[in-house]
């Protein structure tokens, strides 16, 4: 509801990142999911020296909320395209704002199950690709 984007607008922490610079980077433990003002953000993983392009994001996208979820390290890289607006929400305001508001928690499921889904497909057509390669450079 409007209150609570009120309440993650005004509780959230506006950061700015340029172009080239990381939002998150494999490995890291994360303690906020970001909210996407404006700008493209893409994620990748990283297999030795090669960059393997997961998506690229638009605004209106929660960054990280599924591995702030899982509490575990990421297995991802996030960076900034060109010029990006983010909403920091820390892991204590979202459970705070998920507790209290139960449509909240529900919509924040729902994205994370799309991106998961997303995911998955982007994963699958990393291997689809690298196979490909494979055989291209066993014939």
């Amino acid at each position: 509801d409007r209150q609570t984007l009120s309440m993650l607008f005004y509780a959230g922490e506006q950061i700015v990142l340029d172009a080239g610079n990381e939002l998150f980077h494999t490995g890291d433990d994360l303690d906020a999911a970001y909210v996407l003002l404006s700008g493209e953000v893409d994620t990748f993983m990283t297999d030795g020296d090669e960059q393997k392009t997961l998506r690229r994001h638009e605004p209106g996208v929660v960054l990280g909320a599924m591995l702030l979820r899982a509490d575990l390290p990421t297995p991802i890289c996030a960076k900034a395209v060109g010029y990006v607006e983010l909403l920091r929400l820390s892991r204590e305001l979202l459970l705070d704002i998920m507790a209290k508001d139960p449509q909240f928690a529900i919509a924040i499921m729902r994205h994370m199950s799309a991106r998961m889904i997303n995911a998955v497909g982007a994963l699958r057509q990393i291997d689809s690709d690298a196979a490909a390669r494979q055989a291209v450079e066993t014939a």
